[in-house]
């Protein structure tokens, strides 16, 4: 029997059914403009499967086996903002491949699949966008992962993912990601000088500053998870705010990977900051008779919490204000962590505390900021040498 979700990006049916060996096969679609039409997709899925569909040792088309796998093996186990990555690569599968074999696909058209997600092209028609080189990296991941499963199930007898030239348009350069300390420090004094229970941005603006949190690890901070005796925030949680309604409670969700839960230390300025929040927030609470059970840091005097686009909202204006150049509530998060390492900080003290899946995303992350510091310490080395002797 098939089951329906309302997600910010459409409808999604998910249909759960035991196959002739006994196990739970989990096959979806989503991104339906309407309920009626994830049920109308649903009831051809399900007449398929009712007529013996099968996966392996069959002309399963591409779409409908990234749909299956994806619905198996990662639909429940990974991150909400994750899954929608995988929505949205099945999507462009479907629009690019249809009903194509998976085991007729070769090298070349997978290349020219990914040419054409990465150059401005057409499609019925209508203009499309090229993608950024790093949104057709994530998903050529995607897809690779899944194409290596299938050859297993012996669906496909070779990787047509393998050596292929990955393109896109260029991404946001590294000075558009992150301020330099400077402006960093005038960022975070305006904030806080704004900062109070009718404008909660401000203070999630100067949090994310202070710890480097994720957005949604910001929204799902509940204030039993700050411990102000030693100054510490317990990470273990987000806050589902793609899918779920704004006055929704209980919508606490999985970090985005087993390294994101952690502890990390906050100055006494933070604290200091939260602890105003914490006091403004019981009184406008008392006032209006709220009582949340959620226990969130962030609510406002409401009882509403900041979308991601009322944050980057009010950076925009608090940037202009100083004359600084723009940053985004993600960029806050870059440029916590390259002050760090500008300063000292190992990189795995910082990959810890960012909470990045392995180091490597750290390196890749703040390589102009490890470029600089090698070019600096490269001065170094040459005024020692030369008063060596």
């Amino acid at each position: 029997m098939a089951s329906y979700d309302k997600l910010k990006s459409g409808w999604r049916y998910r249909i759960r059914q035991k196959n002739k060996a006994g196990e739970w096969t989990n096959y979806g679609e989503s991104k339906f403009r309407t309920k009626k039409d994830a049920q109308i997709a649903a009831a051809k899925m399900q007449e398929k499967i009712d007529k013996g569909f099968s996966m392996v040792g069959s002309n399963v088309s591409i779409t409908d086996y990234f749909n299956t796998w994806y619905g198996r093996y990662k639909v429940g186990k990974v991150a909400k903002p994750t899954e929608e990555w995988y929505y949205n690569t099945a999507r462009w599968i479907e629009i690019y491949f249809g009903d194509t074999p998976l085991k007729s696909i070769r090298r070349s058209n997978y290349q020219d699949f990914i040419t054409w997600l990465g150059t401005d092209q057409t499609h019925n028609d209508k203009p499309k966008k090229a993608m950024a080189r790093s949104t057709v990296q994530k998903m050529n991941s995607f897809i690779r992962s899944m194409v290596k499963d299938a050859q297993e199930d012996g669906i496909t007898d070779i990787d047509f993912t393998r050596k292929i030239t990955l393109v896109g348009t260029a991404g946001k350069d590294a000075s558009e990601k992150f301020l330099n300390l400077a402006d960093f420090n005038k960022l975070i004094a305006l904030a806080k000088s704004r900062a109070n229970i009718k404008a909660i941005t401000e203070y999630m603006i100067v949090t994310q500053a202070y710890t480097g949190m994720r957005f949604e690890e910001v929204l799902g901070l509940s204030w039993d998870r700050i411990d102000f005796d030693n100054l510490t925030i317990k990470i273990d949680r987000s806050w589902d705010y793609k899918t779920r309604p704004r006055r929704d409670h209980d919508a606490f969700a999985p970090l985005k990977n087993k390294p994101s839960y952690r502890t990390i230390s906050i100055p006494n300025e933070l604290a200091d900051l939260l602890k105003k929040l914490h006091t403004e927030q019981a009184e406008a609470f008392m006032k209006s008779g709220y009582r949340d059970p959620d226990n969130l840091v962030f609510r406002n005097n409401l009882g509403d919490w900041a979308s991601n686009h009322a944050i980057n909202d009010v950076l925009k204006r608090l940037t202009e204000a100083l004359g600084i150049p723009r940053i985004t509530s993600h960029g806050l998060r870059h440029t916590h962590g390259s002050v760090l390492i500008y300063q000292g900080v190992s990189l795995l003290s910082v990959s810890h505390r960012l909470g990045h899946g392995n180091l490597q995303t750290t390196m890749t992350t703040y390589l102009h900021i490890i470029d600089e510091m090698q070019a600096r310490d490269d001065t170094k080395i040459s005024n020692i040498l030369e008063n060596l002797g």
